[in-house]
């Protein structure tokens, strides 16, 4: 597709959304490098401030080519901002998490990478609590390192597999094959249910 075919078909994609159209709306997380924040898109701050965001929540249409972004308008008010979080959020736990489970010896991997919102996860509340049964565990780490990525291990699970689960976070984070944007190079530590820590982990 050329350019001029792809501004086209963001143009009737965009049409479609005025005209009442558009997809289901779902949070997205991106970096602070996302050019989405230069230009005026709605988002609230997972780690950061909304001065200084280093990871952000975005809210798009999932159409049938592309994600279209919402702008943040001043006319949305609080309760309006509110209303299409809850949406999103909503949308978002409908879907059911495919995932495979990673066993090595008594100690497990979960994956649940390859759909369109795998990193968005993270904020999946009912498969979060239902990955803290799966890695028996109350303290779990995330990895998304890039959009489409979703990978998560006990803190406490055996030497071999940390290690392993590293190696595979940081060559996602770092490769350049890989066409989906980046998010974050370290993970985000969940104690019950919530965010308490984002970072990078340490081999040992």
């Amino acid at each position: 597709m050329n350019r001029e075919e792809s501004l086209q078909q963001d143009e009737n994609e965009l049409s479609k959304i005025l005209a009442g159209n558009g997809g289901k709306i779902y949070p997205v997380l991106r970096d602070n490098n996302w050019s989405g924040l230069e230009y005026g898109a709605l988002f609230k701050p997972l780690i950061g401030t909304f001065e200084q965001p280093k990871i952000v929540i975005a809210v798009a249409h999932d159409m049938p080519n592309n994600l279209v972004y919402i702008p943040y308008s001043q006319e949305f008010g609080v309760d309006g901002l509110n209303a299409i979080y809850d949406e999103a959020q909503i949308n978002l736990e409908a879907i059911q998490v495919t995932y495979k489970v990673k066993k090595h010896r008594s100690h497990c991997e979960v994956d649940a990478s390859g759909h369109e919102f795998s990193s968005e996860f993270l904020l999946h509340n009912p498969f979060i609590q239902e990955l803290h049964t799966i890695l028996k565990s109350d303290e779990i780490a995330v990895a998304v390192p890039r959009r489409g990525y979703f990978k998560a291990i006990a803190l406490s699970t055996s030497k071999d597999l940390y290690n392993a689960f590293i190696d595979d976070y940081e060559a996602a984070y770092d490769s350049e094959e890989i066409e989906k944007p980046p998010i974050t190079k370290g993970v985000f530590v969940i104690r019950n249910g919530k965010i308490v820590q984002r970072g990078e982990l340490e081999k040992y």
